[in-house]
């Protein structure tokens, strides 16, 4: 009974997150919700459904982060609280897929940054502040 009860509430917590309004970023707004939600990111790489609530949450979060830099913060804070709250030897694989994915994330934020500067796509006035938040989380966090 009480596995069932969790995997509603994680069920529920998904699509709360999912479907909030897109002005409402997860990690600046319902730190509180999403943290604990890091978790099931252990799965992500055996989910191969690509419109899995999973890798719909990863999508939402990884676009979020692209434009703002309290989101990167409150992401890192989370892995580092998971870092410090539990033993490394239970916690290491889940963070390793954490930053896998974070690298992943910020290779393909990039990349696409790149590509619009090669394609002469790049507006200055629009894209200089994702050139920012991109470099502060790769030196303040990725680097480490």
């Amino acid at each position: 009974m009480k596995i069932v009860l969790l995997t509603v509430r994680f069920a529920d917590a998904y699509n709360f997150l999912i479907c909030l309004p897109t002005e409402n970023h997860i990690w600046c707004g319902f730190w509180d919700i999403m943290a604990p939600l890091l978790e099931t990111f252990y799965n992500y790489y055996k989910d191969d459904r690509h419109d899995s609530p999973l890798r719909r949450l990863w999508n939402r979060i990884s676009h979020e982060m692209n434009h703002c830099l309290q989101c990167i913060s409150q992401h890192h804070q989370a892995q580092d609280m998971y870092n410090t709250e539990y033993e490394s030897t239970s916690i290491g694989p889940l963070l390793h897929i954490l930053r896998k994915l974070d690298h992943e994330r910020v290779t393909s934020h990039l990349s696409d940054i790149n590509a619009r500067i090669t394609a002469q796509k790049y507006d200055s006035a629009r894209d200089n502040a994702q050139v920012v938040i991109v470099l502060y989380e790769v030196i303040a966090f990725l680097l480490v």
